[in-house]
Order: C-alpha cells, then sequence, then structure tokens
C-alpha cells in the first residue's frame, strides 16, 4: 500500500533529466547562489553590528550555506547533463552506473538521480581534459558545499563560522567546473 503511494507520488516529483535540461539546472543553481547571496551579506552585516552571535545571525549563516550547497550540487548535474551522461539512476543489470543519455531503454531508469556524494566523486571521469589536480582544485571545494548543506539542513552541529579558506575552495570549484563545461554559472 506505501509503496504504490510512494511510486505513484514519486512519479509525479521525478523525472528522467536530459541535455535539455541543463539550463534549468544552470537557472535553478543561479537562483541558489542569488539566496546565498543575500543571506552571506545579510550575515556579515549583522556579524558587524553586533559582537557576540545570536540566533537570527547563526540561522541566516545556516541557510547560505544551504542554498549554496544546494546551488553546486545543481551545477554538478548541470555538468553531467551538458557533458552528454545520465544523472538518473538505473537498475540495468552488468552496466556501469555513470552511463550516457539515451543507452539505457527508460523501463530501467529509475526516477531518483544519483546521489551527491557518487556525482561528485564520479566527476573527474565525466570532465573534459584539463590541467587541475582534481581533487586538490575541484574536489575539495565540491566536498565542502556538500558537506556544508548537508550538516545544515539534517542536524544541528552548533559550528557556524567557516575554517580558513572555505569560501575559496568551493568558490574555485565552481569557477573551474564553469570553465570547463558550463560557461554560465553565476560565480559567488
Amino acid at each position: 500500500m506505501i509503496q504504490q503511494f510512494i511510486q505513484e507520488r514519486g512519479s509525479h516529483y521525478f523525472k528522467i533529466f536530459k541535455e535539455e535540461d541543463v539550463k534549468n539546472f544552470v537557472n535553478e543553481s543561479n537562483n541558489y547562489i542569488t539566496l546565498h547571496n543575500t543571506f552571506h551579506s545579510s550575515f556579515e552585516k549583522m556579524q558587524r553590528r553586533r559582537r557576540r552571535f545570536d540566533k537570527q545571525i547563526l540561522f541566516k549563516n545556516r541557510c547560505a550555506r544551504v542554498c549554496l550547497g544546494i546551488a553546486t550540487e545543481l551545477m554538478v548535474k548541470a555538468t553531467y547533463l551538458k557533458q552528454g551522461y545520465m544523472i538518473n539512476r538505473h537498475n540495468k543489470p552488468n552496466t556501469p552506473n555513470i552511463v550516457r543519455i539515451g543507452t539505457i531503454d527508460d523501463q530501467y531508469i529509475i526516477m531518483k538521480t544519483h546521489d551527491f556524494s557518487f556525482l561528485i566523486k564520479k566527476l573527474d571521469s565525466i570532465l573534459p581534459e584539463h590541467e587541475y589536480n582534481f581533487e586538490q582544485d575541484i574536489r575539495k571545494g565540491l566536498e565542502l558545499a556538500r558537506i556544508w548543506r548537508n550538516t545544515n539542513t539534517h542536524g544541528v552541529i552548533g559550528r557556524h563560522i567557516q575554517v580558513g579558506n572555505d569560501y575559496y575552495l568551493i568558490n574555485n570549484s565552481i569557477a573551474i567546473i564553469n570553465n570547463l563545461v558550463l560557461k554560465g554559472t553565476r560565480i559567488l
């Protein structure tokens, strides 16, 4: 009974994404970047005016991080689609997890997309040839955005201030992917 409900509702909210969805992913990513910038600038203004952090200041910083994480995930998914790879999961036997769009019959495609962490790990295999060190220059920032999104949406940690050059790492990753593939995602 509940499985049928999940399947019916899931089919309403999920879809099989194709290359023509890249623009929508990039636009939504830009919308979340705008939200991030709004929350982050509000956080910084409030931080300068007050000596101690109160719940309102910390909440704005959490919202900024969640928006940045979502924007980054949408950008990574747009990258896969732009490069011609599926972001939806599939259950076709004896087939790699990452496959080109159109190589698997729709009957095997699941309406859920791959997890963000999985897409990050496999990203280097679908990027065009580049001179960057994937682990250092790209993956670190993407993983950090994922960590921020997860820790700020799935739990209350209490650590609201970034460490060192966290924003630089995320921004650098976004800039590299933008230059390599998307050429249209706004940078922080």
